[in-house]
């Protein structure tokens, strides 16, 4: 029992120090895996549909009884045979009846954290789980095609493509990603953001890929046998962690290794995985607050410091397979004589920061330095975002010399190719914005906040509505949400944790004035979040806040430096005239819609009749 102790002491030592990190980690997971935090809730949900079976009993969770319940895969099925027999209206009251059943159980149980009743979420939750959302798409395909048979055949076929590229190439993965960036912060002080592409940077994404959807496939088929799956969910337990560590491994010899590594421990991984459950009942009572801030960075470590130990072990043994966890400073931190071996180039005298910026004077300085904006995007300015670039890498550099970061260069794996360490150099994240770039970012990221609600709204209602309170195709208050966290949180880029608080705040405050002002100055509400969890005069909530915070962070690291690189190739003159057309057209908008604001069903939620 003293390896739980020792093994916690160090998780608990990893998590202060990663804490921020940690948590956004987590709470991705928590997002791409549905909101499901408790193991027991999935581990109950894994076995009844494998079996197709109808759960009774009471949720541990929400107290509520459930009832016999003909199961999801059944009710789609139902809905696809109505569909292929021509049979609409039963399949669209199949659905409806559904969807009215999680309505009516989410209401008799207001204290439930996941609801069904309220929210644009349990909208889209409630279309997409009772097939309603199947039913709107079936019937378009088939106005098209002209058969209602041949519309389920396709919709089927092209579903099913679409659903396992996305989870095959990202859900699927994303739990290694997670675990390489836990291990590297047990042994060292800093991770970096750009870590998260450590599998495209080897070139190992979809080897990777392949080992765990493998590995899920031999677990589906023992899940079959109900105890078998049991007992090897616990014997393919470090196949991620294998995976973190060497992805070159094939898909059957980490499958094999993992077997031969949990051989004689599975009990033991068995207690210490039961050893939390006090803090999932914590959860439970306190909905994914306790999960996300705590349970699930602390559970995480603690099975990533339960793999090092295994390893050990398993080295020690000389198991078959063994050899191949070859990554010895994942484990242990290199001497300072390998370490200058492998870094002793970044020794020489490099620019800082306030070399680079001595050529500036003034406001110029200042809107560099605070804000990562450069006015114009000139030779010159484009010649100090270089000198910048290469003073981040040597960062980098110098922190893996000083033993702070994972040293990259004594791993067994390197960047395999040269179009890949040129396509991740390009993802400056610390780079600054021409005017130009700032314009474009802000048009672009408002027509696809325009976009993302209209799909949103389709999904859910059936309809294609023009939202926002002006008449043309974007919303402005997702590209000035995007805009000010790259200008204003410029200082806070290179730690994420703090980035994505920052995030929240600027996000949640401007979309609580925009609600304000607007309301202030039309009498109407445009959304309003009244009976949502932890909403604040129904103007933001928590539930929006979070989906902020993720998508800025994917913004500010990803989407905006390939955008800027974009905008970058294009020809100067053309570029300016683009920018001046689109401001144009847009105040002209902006001052029609001040008299004539774009309202109506879909559009506005709540009108107020002012006094």
């Amino acid at each position: 029992m003293n390896y739980r102790k020792m093994i916690k002491r160090k998780a608990r030592i990893s998590v202060k120090e990663h804490y921020g990190i940690w948590v956004v980690l987590c709470l991705v997971l928590m997002i791409i895996s549905g909101g499901r935090l408790v193991d027991y809730s999935i581990a109950r949900t894994e076995v009844t549909a494998r079996l197709n079976l109808p759960f009774k009993g009471k949720d541990p969770v929400s107290e509520e009884i459930y009832e016999e319940d003909p199961g999801m895969g059944s009710q789609f099925i139902a809905i696809l045979k109505n569909l292929f027999d021509g049979n609409r209206e039963e399949g669209r009251r199949l659905a409806d009846e559904r969807i009215q059943k999680q309505v009516n159980s989410s209401k008799d149980n207001k204290k439930a954290v996941l609801g069904h009743s309220r929210g644009m979420l349990s909208k889209i939750v409630n279309k997409i789980t009772s097939g309603a959302f199947i039913v709107s798409i079936a019937v378009g395909i088939s106005s098209i095609v002209g058969s209602d048979s041949a519309a389920v055949i396709i919709l089927i076929l092209v579903s099913l493509v679409i659903v396992f590229l996305v989870w095959f190439l990202f859900i699927n993965v994303y739990k290694v990603v997670m675990v390489r960036m836990f291990m590297e912060g047990m042994r060292y002080e800093k991770i970096h953001t750009q870590r998260v592409f450590y599998l495209l940077k080897v070139r190992k994404w979809v080897q990777a890929c392949l080992t765990m959807c493998v590995m899920r496939a031999y677990k589906l088929l023992w899940w079959f046998t109900i105890v078998g799956g049991l007992i090897k969910h616990y014997s393919y337990f470090m196949v991620p962690y294998i995976v973190a560590e060497n992805p070159e491994i094939g898909a059957n010899e980490t499958i094999t290794l993992s077997r031969k590594m949990m051989n004689g421990h599975k009990w033991e991984l068995f207690i210490l995985d039961l050893s939390f459950w006090g803090w999932e009942i914590l959860g439970a009572f306190t909905g994914w607050i306790v999960n996300i801030l705590i349970t699930r960075p602390y559970k995480e470590t603690t099975m990533c410091e339960y793999y090092a130990m295994l390893r050990r072990i398993g080295k020690e043994k000389k198991i078959p397979g063994s050899q191949l966890l070859n990554d010895r400073y994942l484990f242990e931190t290199p001497s300072q004589e390998m370490l200058l071996m492998a870094y002793g180039d970044v020794l020489k005298k490099r620019e800082s920061e306030e070399d680079i910026l001595a050529p500036m004077r003034g406001i110029h300085r200042f809107m560099i330095k605070n804000l990562g904006i450069v006015f114009f995007g000139d030779k010159k300015e484009r010649e100090f975002e270089k000198k910048q670039a290469e003073m981040l890498q040597g960062t980098e550099l110098r922190e893996a010399y000083e033993g702070k970061i994972y040293p990259a260069r004594l791993g067994p794996l390197s960047v395999k190719n040269k179009n890949t360490r040129q396509w991740l150099s390009q993802i400056n994240y610390m780079r600054c914005y021409s005017v130009w770039s700032v314009i474009m970012v802000f048009f672009i990221m408002s027509f696809g906040g325009w976009i993302w609600e209209v799909s949103l709204h389709l999904i859910t209602n059936g309809t294609i509505v023009n939202r926002g309170v002006l008449h043309g195709p974007w919303l402005p208050i997702y590209g000035s949400g995007s805009v000010l966290i790259l200008l204003l949180l410029y200082r806070f880029r290179n730690n994420p944790a703090i980035e994505f608080v920052m995030t929240m705040v600027v996000c949640g405050g401007i979309e609580y004035l925009t609600s304000y002002v607007l309301e202030l100055i039309n009498g109407k509400r445009w959304w309003d979040y009244s009976g949502y969890f932890l909403n604040l005069n129904g103007r933001i909530c928590a539930e929006g806040l979070l989906v902020f915070g993720v998508g800025g962070l994917v913004i500010i690291y990803v989407l905006a430096p390939l955008l800027d690189n974009l905008v970058q190739r294009m020809n100067h003159k053309l570029l300016v005239v683009l920018c001046v057309s689109l401001i144009c057209v847009f105040l002209t908008d902006q001052g029609y819609s001040s008299r004539y604001p774009n309202s109506g069903k879909g559009v506005t939620t709540v009108t107020k009749i002012r006094k």
